[in-house]
């Protein structure tokens, strides 16, 4: 079976390594599953992003952190459909909206440990040229998490109801708008994944993506779960 999402941290309790602490995984899932109920084509935009963002961000070398930033940002880029009920608009791209951003970024600041990806969502309709919104940042002033978020909304686009993304056209359309739009190195190392990899998907399950955030969570010490993987381990060194 193909491998669906890059390797996870070592197992740890470290902050550092596995940054995504229970209560806002556990967020995240809910408002992602509401999104679902609400709009199931936004949440299939949103688990192709969150695909698409974990391998750049692996190729870009981005830290943990950023990564996790930007795969959270990814699946909730969009919730602010739940506050306003209206869906994003366009034809092959979604029109930026600064103002939905913000008003999502200032609801997911108001829960435990999503303040980082509440940035990201702020910022992802930011342009590497400082022409985007809501405060026209430019080049690296704009958060990284948002940046490749920025990157991946763009590969995904706003394909029609049941139809997958049209990646070729999807992938000029990125090209047309590095240096403009998007950050030219995400860009050179996105295209080099996309390359090298393996083949981009045009279908993902949402529960599938919101599971391998376990990833990120730490396992607590003296946990049942970390007992598995302790059993796991050593059974694999026997063998």
């Amino acid at each position: 079976m193909e491998q669906l999402f890059t390797e996870a941290p070592e197992r740890s309790s470290d902050a550092a390594t596995r940054p995504l602490d229970r209560s806002a995984r556990a967020a995240i899932t809910a408002l992602a599953q509401a999104l679902d109920v609400f709009d199931p084509a936004a949440a299939r935009r949103a688990a192709l992003r969150a695909h698409l963002v974990d391998r750049i961000a692996v190729a870009a070398g981005a830290l943990v952190q950023d990564r996790v930033d930007a795969i959270t940002g990814s699946l909730l880029a969009e919730i602010g459909i739940l506050l306003t009920h209206v869906r994003p608009v366009g034809t092959v791209d979604i029109v930026p909206d600064p103002s939905s951003a913000v008003l999502a970024s200032n609801m997911l600041k108001s829960l435990p440990g999503l303040g980082s990806c509440a940035n990201a969502v702020r910022h992802q309709h930011e342009r590497w040229d400082g022409s985007g919104g809501p405060h026209a940042l430019r080049g690296p002033e704009i958060p990284l998490s948002a940046r490749l978020l920025a990157l991946a909304a763009t590969l995904v686009g706003h394909p029609a109801s049941g139809s997958a993304p049209n990646w070729t056209a999807r992938r000029r359309r990125v090209d047309e708008l590095l240096g403009s739009a998007l950050d030219p190195d995400l860009g050179a190392a996105a295209a080099l994944e996309l390359e090298s990899g393996d083949p981009l998907i045009a279908e993902l399950n949402l529960s599938e993506v919101l599971n391998s955030l376990d990833r990120f969570v730490p396992i607590e010490r003296n946990s049942p779960v970390e007992a598995l993987v302790s059993i796991g381990a050593a059974v694999r060194a026997a063998d």
